[in-house]
């Protein structure tokens, strides 16, 4: 996930690591952006499971 969000932001001419891909149209075309979003939503799931499994007592649950 991180190597493909590198090689989008160098395909892209995005320089500084902090700035994830954007695109202008919120229809999914394919491009590398359109991918990378996708990859993201799909791993919400885990992202979910893997917080509340590392959560302390009385913690509550927060998206990333």
């Amino acid at each position: 996930m991180y190597n493909f969000l590198q090689n989008v932001q160098m395909q892209y001419r995005i320089y500084n690591s902090d700035i994830e891909p954007e695109h202008d149209t919120d229809w999914y075309c394919n491009c590398a952006i359109h991918q990378y979003k996708q990859m993201k939503i799909n791993r919400l799931g885990v992202q979910e499971m893997w917080s509340k499994a590392v959560m302390y007592p009385g913690q509550q649950y927060h998206l990333l």
